[in-house]
């Protein structure tokens, strides 16, 4: 069976380093909703994200500090023991394919080369004779 997993959330400080070879590696912290506690109050878990090479290079250039993401990718689960002994497990996902959530954006897209005309999502000014 193949490990693949796809998960959204926000993605929190993104950021894109080269190897000395110049291989871009791409590196995140992923924001995940896992429900709500017996309180009420709202839980998250955390997954670090890593991409490599062109996939690195564009998420570095596409996402920005607590965008709405989709990762699809394959996930590494380290068991280790910290400074004090105690056992710790770290989930990172490695990345296939990383980009914006875009039912969950809140601002306006635009169409490149299509700024001006009412093509826009989220324009008021589509036709109404387009069903949906």
């Amino acid at each position: 069976m193949a490990n693949t997993i796809t998960i959204s959330g926000k993605i929190y400080r993104p950021n894109v380093k080269y190897t000395a070879s110049g291989v871009a590696i791409f590196e995140g912290g992923l924001s995940v909703y896992c429900g709500k506690n017996k309180e009420g109050e709202a839980q998250y878990g955390f997954i670090n994200v890593k991409a490599f090479k062109e996939q690195a290079e564009n998420a570095g250039n596409m996402l920005k500090d607590k965008d709405d993401v989709i990762v699809t990718g394959r996930l590494n689960i380290d068991n280790y023991n910290d400074k004090d002994n105690n056992k710790k497990t770290k989930y990172e996902i490695i990345a296939d394919a990383i980009g914006n959530n875009l039912g969950r954006m809140k601002k306006d897209i635009v169409i490149p080369g299509q700024e001006d005309a009412a093509t826009s999502f989220g324009g008021t000014e589509l036709d109404p004779e387009i069903p949906f």
